[in-house]
């Protein structure tokens, strides 16, 4: 895996059971909400209204027995219709709360006991406006019926509290266990980071081959020139400190090379200098003989002609010499050493200008 991968799961992981940790907590948390909305819209609803309905049952019964005691007063008829309206609202608001739940079909049980003990309510209603005794009537009818719906009340409310209860006990244990699983998760995450923390470190200072510090402190030992710098290379070869250690020992050798060539080179461009200098004086020198040398030549030049001419004199003098010829053998004798002489110096002239155009192709 490469090595930006590894840092991109280092960093990817502990985020993901984050996510997961939260999404749990998300869900359970929503899951306690409906049970809770249960709870407080539905048992615990029909759990009041239950109440609210014997609470006015009673309340019906003490105005009856009010207006049995004294049948002229309007309040105690008041007290009743007050009672009996906060009983219907008490039922409606029950139905409503209940309904989808498991409590709807108990509440549907109220409604003909309510009947019941409405019609005996009226009867001895009927029974005091007609100034008749209605006290048997409440004892053997209104009572017995009042207390068949006060026991079934009585009952659902119970029923109701315990559901209510159980409910509640739900919405405490899924919250309960939301949080636990939430600390857990974060506990989990938390121990996940450490140890991708410590992996990551660990693989950091593998792949740098020691501390970032003495990393960065080596590279700018090296940018700045430094190249006795001590590179502490905790890691393999391959580790950046391995790497930057190997390119220290090149450089090194590098430049102990460019000082070597350096060096030479001073050497070399010494010697040079040293001939440039020696060819210079060699070259005044060579043209120095060489002004000789024209010299020379331009004299070798006079001397030539004038041999020449003395050529020519002598020609002449033989050719005189053949006219006088026969003035004697004596003469004729000098005359001829003296040519022989002549070819000999001729013969050597021939030679020097021979050596002196070798010195001159030479030269040039």
């Amino acid at each position: 895996m490469k090595f930006s991968s590894r840092i991109t799961a280092f960093g990817v992981t502990p985020a993901v059971i984050f996510i997961v940790a939260l999404l749990s907590s998300i869900g359970a948390l929503m899951n306690a909400q409906r049970e809770f909305h249960r709870y407080t819209q539905t048992e615990q609803a029909v759990e009041q209204s239950l109440a609210e309905m014997y609470a006015q049952g009673l309340q019906m019964g003490q105005a009856m027995r009010n207006i049995l005691l004294d049948p002229q007063n309007p309040k105690a008829f008041d007290n009743l219709k007050t009672a009996e309206k906060d009983y219907n609202a008490a039922f409606a608001r029950a139905q409503t709360s209940a309904q989808g739940s498991e409590l709807e079909a108990a509440l549907s049980k109220l409604p003909a006991l309510r009947a019941a003990q409405k019609l005996a309510q009226d009867k001895v209603l009927g029974l005091v406006a007609a100034n008749t005794d209605a006290k048997e009537v409440i004892n053997k009818e209104e009572t017995p019926a009042w207390r068949e719906l006060k026991a079934e009340l009585l009952k659902q409310g119970k029923a109701a509290t315990q559901v209510s209860q159980a409910t509640y006990a739900r919405v405490s244990s899924t919250i309960s266990m939301a949080v636990a699983v939430s600390i857990g998760l974060a506990v989990l995450a938390a121990l996940v980071t450490l140890v991708l923390s410590l992996r990551m470190m660990s693989t950091l200072r593998k792949e740098l081959g020691g501390d970032p510090a003495a990393a960065r402190a080596a590279l700018q030992a090296i940018a700045q020139g430094d190249l006795d710098t001590r590179i502490d290379n905790q890691g393999g070869s391959e580790s950046l400190m391995g790497v930057m250690a190997q390119m220290d020992a090149s450089l090194k050798k590098l430049v102990t090379e460019v000082r070597d060539s350096a060096s030479s080179i001073a050497t070399a461009s010494s010697e040079i200098a040293q001939g440039d200098a020696d060819l210079s004086a060699r070259t005044e020198s060579q043209a120095a003989a060489l002004e000789q040398t024209s010299a020379s030549m331009e004299q070798l030049s006079d001397t030539v002609k004038q041999n020449a001419n003395n050529a020519a004199q002598a020609n002449q003098l033989a050719l005189n010499a053949s006219a006088v010829a026969v003035q004697g053998g004596e003469v004729v004798a000098q005359v001829v050493d003296t040519m022989r002489g002549i070819n000999e110096a001729s013969r050597k002239i021939s030679d020097i200008i021979s050596v002196i155009d070798g010195i001159a192709f030479q030269t040039n």
